[in-house]
């Protein structure tokens, strides 16, 4: 059943339209305004209500607030958390590695690596971690720029 509109003089103001408010209109693209920050998506609602949803890392009633990944201190050993829109990294200390910083690297007692080599020990075997201008298996060898044609 339909009122007429004379009734409902107001229509507009409430973002409906039609001889009896019927019909709701849109509030989301109405303006060219962005309602929803940092690429969230507008979500109709009755009247002038609208919604966000939010794309990942951020939150708010419009999206307006970054989430810190690093707010639950995920880094352990002293690690150093840094946050990233949707996810985190963290930065180990010297004999820390892993996601969280919560594997011990076990070094060499020891071992056959030269030439100032880390010596690792990784699934029971030891490793050699060369430094710049070595390589080999016990970075024995140093590259010879003018072979490499440098």
């Amino acid at each position: 059943m339909n009122f007429p509109a004379y009734l409902y003089p107001d229509c507009q103001l409430f973002t409906f339209s039609g001889t009896s408010c019927e019909i709701d209109l849109a509030v989301c693209n109405s303006t060219g305004e962005i309602l929803c920050k940092n690429g969230g998506e507008c979500i109709e609602g009755p009247g002038v209500s609208f919604s966000c949803n939010c794309s990942p890392g951020w939150n708010g009633w419009t999206c307006e607030d970054e989430i810190d990944q690093c707010d639950s201190r995920p880094c352990k050993n002293g690690g150093v958390c840094i946050n990233r829109q949707t996810a985190y990294s963290c930065a180990c200390l010297f004999g820390y590695t892993g996601r969280d910083c919560d594997v011990a690297l076990r070094l060499c007692e020891e071992h056959e690596c030269q030439n100032h080599a880390l010596c690792l020990i990784e699934d029971q075997t030891s490793v050699c971690y060369c430094v710049p201008d070595y390589h080999g298996k016990f970075c024995q060898y140093q590259y010879d720029e003018c072979q490499l044609g440098i």
